[in-house]
């Protein structure tokens, strides 16, 4: 399995991604993974260029993984996660900002 983690900052860009789970790679993979990403906008194609750059062919080695979407699939989720967890917070900015009156 593949767990990732991504922060979003206030413009909604990545500023934090982490994986686990149970596949191995070079010590530096995920590292780089985020690195590529940091300041990105969340988007599959996004993900999948970093993704590609970082372990594709001739790259890092993955073991444990018999393809490379299963990195693909986690990012999307994890960000599925934090735009839901930022939306109320979000909203309630929104809100504050347009009924402030003087």
């Amino acid at each position: 399995f593949v767990s990732a983690a991504v922060t979003l900052d206030a413009d909604d860009n990545l500023s934090r991604v982490t994986l686990a789970g149970d596949f191995m790679t070079d010590d530096d993979g995920p590292l780089l993974l985020a690195e590529r990403l940091r300041g990105k906008a969340p988007s599959r194609s996004a993900f999948a260029d970093a993704i590609d750059r970082t372990f594709g062919p001739g790259k890092r080695s993955v073991e444990g993984l018999s393809s490379l979407v299963p990195l693909l699939d986690a990012l999307e989720e994890a960000t599925s996660r934090a735009r839901l967890r930022a939306a109320p917070s979000r909203a309630a900015t929104t809100v504050r900002a347009g009924s402030s009156r003087p």
